[in-house]
């Protein structure tokens, strides 16, 4: 009787302990759930918040991803710029040189002309010098001749053929000198002309450059700026 007492005193107390162990577990669940339950409010209520801060980045995103590709587009476009700039800068240049070289052909056939037309012009003024002092001889002599003979007549007839040819030769002369100074005139002409074409080339050479400077700088600036741009996108995404 007394073990049995003992036994039915162990299963009581170990049906106690079972009853108080689920006991704990469920006040434990109950704890839980109120605490869930608890925070359930507060979750609800930073969702609106967690879902604008979600959108002011994804906007932020957006905006800078659109700057980026801003600053790409802006510095193709200044590549582009620098490209062409050089290329025209080339042509120019070969332009110039080409133009330089006519220049100088040009003075030079001005300079030929010139010296051709100072002789020329210096020939035919000792010619009429000459052509002048023998006209105003015979002029003094011419009257007197009729006088002298058969040898008289033949001195005027010598006399007057000699000036005739040289009065023949001044005119050869002055249309030498007149087609003379016509050619070199033509030859100030073509060089002023060149001259002009050169100085609007060097203008629009130094332009061009100018514009070139420009396009480089721009295009530095964007290139790093849109580095800067695309670097705190990764860091974003």
């Amino acid at each position: 009787a007394g073990l049995g007492a003992s036994a039915w005193g162990l299963s009581s107390e170990t049906h106690d302990d079972g009853s108080r162990g689920r006991e704990r577990r469920a006040a434990a669940a109950a704890l839980a759930v109120f605490f869930l339950a608890a925070q359930l409010p507060s979750r609800a209520a930073d969702a609106p918040s967690q879902r604008r801060e979600l959108e002011a980045l994804t906007k932020e995103l957006e905006r800078m991803r659109a700057e980026a590709d801003r600053y790409r587009d802006e510095a193709g476009r200044a590549e582009k710029d620098m490209k062409e700039s050089r290329t025209r800068q080339k042509r120019l240049e070969g332009k110039i040189g080409a133009l330089r070289k006519d220049l100088d052909e040009a003075d030079g056939r001005r300079r030929s002309l010139g010296g051709r037309l100072a002789a020329i012009e210096a020939a035919r003024s000792e010619a009429r010098r000459k052509l002048s002092r023998e006209l105003k001889d015979y002029s003094r002599r011419g009257p007197l001749l009729a006088y002298a003979g058969s040898a008289g007549v033949l001195e005027d007839v010598v006399r007057r053929g000699a000036l005739r040819a040289k009065a023949e030769y001044l005119e050869g002369v002055r249309s030498v000198r007149d087609k003379t100074a016509d050619e070199h005139a033509a030859a100030e002409r073509k060089k002023a002309s060149l001259e002009r074409k050169a100085k609007a080339g060097l203008t629009e050479l130094e332009r061009t450059r100018r514009t070139g400077v420009l396009a480089r700088e721009a295009y530095e600036t964007t290139s790093k700026k849109a580095g800067e741009a695309e670097a705190k996108l990764r860091a974003l995404e």
